[in-house]
């Protein structure tokens, strides 16, 4: 968000934050394990794309970022098939631009192999939503033309687990996504991880802005858009928390995202996944 709106202090509260994760990882002179809080390859791949992500890092933050990519690159589970893989191929991806080294192209092209095959395996929109990010990154940084075909292949498949703008079934689902049980789309309620569907489509849209695809840019924008409306919906605002005490309504729930349409429980990570996919829908141009 610092870096989308040039807010000085979001900059230095995800400066702040970064560090104190940092404070927190530990990475061995050899670079072949990392201690992370909470978590392995994933939340490494997280906290590298956040310090490339913050306005005017400097050369030591970087080079943080470079030895948590160093650390995925040695990291059997990162290469995975689940969404992980996304995380670990867009932290190397991101690094590879601003550090190219032959490591990371040879680590992307495995990598969306392996995604790629995983997703043909067993698809669900979190996988491809996951993945779309990096493919489409890689591509844009490279002209890859593989990698666009990917991108094309997973969002075409995203697109069609999405609730129509008018699902009479219930409306509030309307621009959500579809789960899948045992392994076919269901009608399920979606999440607040419709935010992450939300932010590939842009990327995937910035991907037919290349390649002059006008078709897919059309559908992606419009998915995206229905997306967008869905998210926007969780969000607690002045107008539908009135029935709640003053003060606990202004000072925690105005703003925050909840879970599900019918779920009002407020989660920070929930709140940070709605706004990245905001941003990234924003950052896109999608909305235009």
């Amino acid at each position: 968000a610092a870096k989308f709106t040039g807010d000085e202090r979001s900059a230095a509260v995800a400066s702040q934050a970064v560090l104190t994760l940092l404070a927190a990882t530990r990475i061995d002179p050899s670079d072949s394990a990392c201690r992370v809080p909470n978590g392995g390859p994933g939340v490494a791949a997280v906290l590298a794309l956040a310090i490339y992500e913050l306005p005017g890092a400097d050369d030591r933050l970087l080079g943080e970022a470079e030895r948590l990519c160093n650390f995925l690159r040695k990291s059997p589970e990162s290469g995975g098939a689940g969404e992980g893989t996304g995380l670990a191929l867009s932290a190397v991806v991101t690094s590879h631009k601003v550090r190219p080294d032959a490591w990371k192209a040879d680590y992307a092209a495995k990598g969306f192999a392996a995604g790629r095959a995983a997703f043909q395996t067993a698809p669900t929109p979190l996988l491809a939503a996951a993945l779309i990010p990096a493919f489409a990154d890689f591509h844009l940084h490279t002209r890859n033309p593989e990698a666009a075909t990917a991108v094309f292949e997973l969002a075409d498949w995203l697109c069609g687990t999405q609730y129509p703008a008018a699902f009479a079934r219930n409306p509030a689902w309307a621009g959500g996504f579809r789960g899948v049980v045992s392994g076919q789309p269901a009608d399920t309620e979606p999440t607040c991880d419709t935010a992450a569907c939300l932010a590939a489509l842009g990327w995937a849209y910035m991907v037919t802005a290349r390649n002059a695809d006008v078709a897919r840019a059309d559908r992606y924008r419009q998915a995206a858009q229905d997306a967008a409306q869905f998210v926007t919906a969780l969000q607690y605002t002045e107008l539908n928390t009135r029935h709640f005490e003053n003060t606990f309504r202004v000072n925690v729930l105005i703003g925050g995202f909840h879970l599900t349409p019918s779920d009002g429980d407020l989660r920070v990570d929930a709140t940070g996944r709605c706004v990245s996919g905001l941003v990234r829908y924003l950052a896109s141009g999608a909305e235009r």
